[in-house]
């Protein structure tokens, strides 16, 4: 009444997330692994319990999140019969390099964005490394999935030396996708000491699992990030009131770089602009940062604290209404972090966070800050021919926490559009016109006007005038 099941004395019990299952040949060998996730049922009520994970498409094996969902069985699974999501999925994706990092002197781990090809991952002479290092002297693709691959080499890594692995379009995942010829660099690795690693970036309030803690690199090492705490502290005498998590893998950041921790990378990213993904690191769950208030900190593996932020409500923008789903963003790299002047809320142009990148509020007095906009080009034909279709306005200011209601105007004085209406802008960045009214009608050709006008919470006012033309090409 089962139907073609096979029942056990005694069952395994299954985590509620991120187990890895295999099936293992008579020799040992793993013919299929899938490492689930609760976010595959992207079912919410249906992850809390009593319904089962199905594949979608068994020619696509190791298609992870997006071959899985929630079963649409009435009785909320399908053992022993076709699963009831069954339908073609195919996996059209190459695989991708994500990153390259040392594990001893002389051994390397590469990442892959999927599960790779066994057999075609084995062979040494399609990996090479510059400096005269040359091939790997063995070839290790780990187990279950074999999504990173571990190479040992003859010679050493020197201390304070960058290396480049490349290599060959010889490998493909499960369904025979080639990846393109591809490098990274590595560099033997160093642990933090206090300030290597800052908190550069946080949003502890938001309306989805977003909330995320962001690390910069202000060192001139590479910093190996595995063991690195993230921690909730008691704000009156700094003591941990919780680990909110551990990094549990080989993650290393160059000089300079940016790694934001997030409960699940793929809602971070359809909520916000992730610039580069791999510079996203996933905590399986949600940070669950308080809201309001807090004092958050990185701690190294001894528990030794690398760097810590009290943050508060208070720190936003004053002018913003709502401050759920927007990040607080360090200013200056160089400045201590319990600054509360060295804080600012994310710019809307920005989409309100910059996670894994750097901070739209971000300013270094070294920089050259021209505190002016410019118009890029002054002369442009909005015809779509992929040639200068569009104007763009860049901005440039010497602090962050400015405001600005644009406006352009025709060469007679008449209000043709307005491209922002008491906008929170960054330090610096951009608007766009396409030579558009407020219907969207392209205008005739002709002189415009862009009048931007910034201001500040405390009475700075900048107001800037620039013209352009908007012209036809003559055929």
């Amino acid at each position: 009444e089962y139907g073609n099941v096979w029942g056990l004395v005694k069952f395994p019990v299954l985590n509620n997330d991120g187990q890895a299952i295999s099936l293992i040949d008579q020799e040992g060998e793993i013919m299929h692994s899938v490492s689930y996730k609760s976010s595959w049922y992207k079912n919410s009520f249906k992850a809390d319990g009593g319904w089962s994970l199905e594949l979608i498409d068994a020619k696509n094996p190791c298609g992870g999140y997006n071959n899985w969902k929630a079963s649409e069985s009435f009785i909320g699974g399908t053992p022993g019969s076709v699963n009831s999501v069954d339908a073609e999925n195919p996996d059209n994706e190459i695989p991708v390099l994500v990153r390259a990092v040392t594990v001893s002197d002389s051994s390397i781990v590469i990442y892959f964005s999927e599960p790779l090809n066994y057999d075609g991952a084995i062979d040494p002479s399609i990996y090479s490394v510059d400096h005269n290092i040359f091939h790997p002297v063995t070839v290790f693709p780990m187990p279950p999935d074999y999504s990173h691959i571990l190479l040992t080499f003859s010679e050493k890594f020197e201390k304070d030396k960058k290396y480049k692995i490349v290599i060959k379009n010889e490998l493909c995942d499960c369904t025979g996708n080639y990846i393109n010829s591809s490098s990274a660099d590595f560099a033997l690795a160093s642990l933090p000491d206090s300030f290597d690693l800052i908190i550069n970036e946080i949003l502890f309030e938001s309306e989805e699992d977003n909330e995320f803690v962001e690390i910069f690199n202000r060192s001139e090492k590479n910093i190996e990030l595995m063991g690195t705490n993230l921690a909730l502290l008691n704000k009156n005498n700094g003591e941990i009131l919780k680990i909110i998590f551990e990094i549990p893998f080989h993650f290393q950041l160059f000089p300079g770089q940016y790694a934001a921790v997030t409960g699940n990378r793929k809602d971070l990213a359809s909520n916000y602009y992730c610039k580069d993904q791999t510079a996203i690191i996933e905590s399986e769950e949600p940070l669950l940062l308080p809201d309001k208030e807090g004092e958050v900190a990185i701690l190294d593996r001894y528990y030794k604290t690398i760097d810590r932020l009290y943050y508060n409500n208070n720190f936003h923008y004053k002018l913003l209404r709502n401050v759920k789903g927007v990040s607080l963003e360090r200013i200056n790299t160089e400045q201590p972090t319990n600054y509360t002047s060295n804080w600012h809320s994310a710019a809307e142009d920005a989409g309100f966070a910059t996670p894994g990148y750097v901070n739209s509020q971000s300013f270094n007095e070294k920089e050259n800050h021209s505190g002016e906009i410019w118009l890029e080009p002054e002369i442009f034909t909005p015809d779509n021919d992929g040639r200068d279709d569009y104007v763009t306005i860049h901005y440039q200011f010497d602090r962050p926490g400015f405001t600005a209601t644009v406006f352009v105007f025709d060469s007679r004085g008449r209000l043709v559009n307005q491209l922002a209406d008491n906008m929170m802008l960054g330090t610096n960045g951009f608007l766009i016109w396409s030579g558009n009214n407020k219907e969207g009608i392209i205008q005739l050709p002709g002189i415009y006007i862009i009048y931007f006008q910034a201001y500040t919470t405390d009475g700075e006012i900048r107001t800037f005038k620039k013209s352009l033309v908007l012209t036809r090409k003559i055929e």
